[in-house]
């Protein structure tokens, strides 16, 4: 580490920060204090008149006069430790700058795919991967083949000459997934995966706007299968601390999460669930794959929901809740499991939904909860009495694709 470092490294030890640093009890502390291991705090740090790409030593402001005869180590944890620390000790200074290689660029573009746009012809690691292979004793490149174009391999003993493996993906050439465009990627080892198959995994972005990335993984890091959507996050969404979204299983499948949503600390959305927009998941709250949330859904914390099960627009969850059938929109739930206690009234009116139609939704509610219908006849009597609006149909269309039956009204006795 050279003397600029540790200069940096102990003034931030000292927490100086424009000359202004708190003590334990937050009050202050002003440039010129001396603290308890005999230094005395320095001016504004790092000094603002030296050339950040110089090579020069950094002057060190309380190495000079404030200099202590002794500095405390043993008070606190210490990250770094400065000259004056160490000077007495058999240690030996040793400053090390790189050297540019003289035969930079190591790897150029070569053949018509690196060069088939020749305005941008391009062999560029980029954000791809780079690894070594322990086993083999090679560095192993994933690099951009042409603008936007393809990935390709290489491998190196040094780092410094690659080769162009010929593989048999594209027969003769060192192309892998030929039908796959690509803007960035990332490579990953994996060498703990249960399954010897996903050693390797690949995160690909293709280009374009709103495009959806896509997963692959691998024995060899050449041969790629099993690609999977890596999930669709829409704008304006938080997504807040200890947050989990599981990438989607199955062949051309995806787990979504609309725009605007709010998913709170540790909340989990499970493999190919459909998550609308303006929905919010409290702390703690879990969704199990293949669960649908529709717009504007509110789930309280620690709520849980079974794998496959809808929750309606505009519905709202309760705390702890258990979900285990279909939760009706626009209704409140609450309970394990959890059962309806009534209509949303105060979700439907902030959602801007008109009188008349809240009326409508209202009068659909009543006959669907309070009729004593079995949920088919409920659902034709709807039909029949109700005006017709785009939220009742809305209600009338959830109703008849209700898989798992919907959540019951709460009666007294339960």
């Amino acid at each position: 580490m050279t003397k600029r470092l540790l200069a940096l490294a102990l003034a931030c030890c000292c927490a100086v920060a424009q000359g202004v640093v708190s003590d334990r009890s937050g009050q202050p502390r002003r440039e010129g204090e001396r603290l308890y291991n005999g230094i005395v705090l320095p001016k504004a740090w790092p000094p603002r008149d030296v050339p950040p790409a110089g090579r020069s030593e950094l002057p060190v402001p309380y190495l000079g006069a404030g200099r202590p005869a002794v500095a405390f180590i043993d008070v606190g944890r210490q990250l770094f430790v400065d000259d004056f620390l160490v000077e007495r000790t058999d240690l030996a200074r040793v400053y090390n700058h790189p050297v540019k290689y003289a035969g930079n660029p190591v790897l150029k573009p070569e053949n018509d795919f690196e060069r088939h746009r020749p305005q941008n012809a391009i062999a560029l690691p980029k954000g791809g991967g780079l690894w070594w292979d322990a086993a083999r004793a090679v560095f192993r490149l994933w690099y951009e083949a042409g603008w936007c174009h393809r990935i390709c391999y290489a491998e190196s003993k040094d780092g410094l000459r690659w080769e162009r493996p010929a593989l048999d993906v594209v027969p003769g050439t060192n192309r892998l997934l030929p039908d796959q465009g690509v803007d960035s990627w990332s490579v990953v080892p994996d060498p703990d995966a249960a399954d010897p198959l996903e050693r390797w995994k690949l995160f690909v972005m293709p280009g374009g706007n709103n495009c959806p990335g896509f997963c692959y993984t691998s024995a060899d890091g050449i041969h790629w299968t099993n690609r999977t959507k890596t999930g669709d996050i829409g704008d304006r969404t938080t997504i807040r601390e200890g947050a989990t979204i599981h990438r989607a299983t199955g062949e051309g499948e995806e787990t979504r999460v609309g725009n605007d949503c709010l998913l709170m600390a540790l909340t989990h959305v499970a493999h190919n669930c459909v998550v609308g927009n303006h929905v919010i998941m409290s702390n703690l709250a879990s969704l199990a794959g293949h669960a649908v949330v529709e717009d504007r859904a509110v789930i309280g914390g620690m709520a849980g929901v079974h794998q496959f099960v809808k929750i309606g627009r505009n519905a709202m969850v309760g705390g702890m809740s258990k979900l285990t059938q279909d939760v009706v929109p626009y209704t409140i739930v609450d309970g394990q499991p959890a059962k309806v206690v009534g209509l949303n009234a105060v979700g439907i009116s902030r959602a801007g939904i008109q009188l008349e139609a809240r009326r409508n939704i209202k009068k659909a509610y009543k006959l669907l909860y309070r009729s004593g219908l079995s949920l088919q006849q409920a659902i034709a009597v709807i039909e029949q009495e109700v005006d017709s609006c785009e939220e009742v149909e809305h209600f009338l269309r959830f109703l008849r694709n209700a898989e798992r039956g919907i959540c019951r009204e709460r009666r007294e006795r339960d």
